[in-house]
């Protein structure tokens, strides 16, 4: 009789214990977290200053990240960029580019940008809807970006093209002393290392 019962609870673990993964593998896998390393990361730009090309980057990169290769849709990124990490190639343009018509640095000392949305095009190519906030005004960008591994992080690419009068980018008295190019160009390649 004791043998019996024995065998009843054993295959009664066994059909639960079944059970329980067979939930576990029906769950949908978290979305890995990730923190950019901001030394391994770079934000450049380029946009006409007098018909001339000119290039500059920023230089103070920090943000968060989620994202599950199986599900990129659902992926996530907040980062945020210092607007006094402008580098212009020059301290005092650096520091004009800082100033009340331009990014504002002093009310507004950083922007950021939101992403909402990944859409897979091909593998490890994906359409990015993000938001991009400058000085309290949003802008919604879709471009094209690139996700790949690294070690055990990810590296993610890609350039797109805003308008600085989207964001109220020099507009003002500084207009006056030389002629900007609305477009500035702009590429990305943020190296996301896997959370702490």
């Amino acid at each position: 009789m004791r043998q019996g019962v024995s065998r009843a609870g054993s295959g009664l673990r066994n059909r639960v214990q079944a059970a329980c993964l067979v939930l576990l593998l029906a769950l949908p896998a978290a979305a890995a977290p990730y923190v950019l390393d901001g030394d391994a990361s770079r934000i450049e730009f380029s946009y006409l200053e007098n018909a001339t090309p000119t290039r500059g980057s920023f230089d103070a990169l920090s943000g968060t990240a989620a994202f599950d290769p199986a599900d990129p849709a659902a992926a996530t990124m907040v980062l945020t960029v210092a607007a006094t990490g402008i580098d212009l190639g020059d301290p005092v343009r650096s520091y004009f580019a800082q100033s009340i018509d331009w990014f504002d640095a002093e009310r507004y000392p950083s922007f950021t940008v939101h992403l909402d949305q990944l859409v897979t095009l091909a593998p490890g190519r994906f359409r990015a809807v993000a938001v991009v906030r400058i000085k309290g005004r949003e802008v919604t960008i879709t471009p094209e970006i690139s996700v790949a591994p690294e070690g055990p992080g990810l590296r993610a690419t890609g350039s797109l093209r805003l308008n600085r009068h989207d964001f109220g980018l020099g507009i003002g008295f500084s207009a006056l002393f030389a002629t900007i190019g609305q477009d500035v160009d702009v590429t990305f390649d943020l190296l996301g290392r896997p959370a702490p």
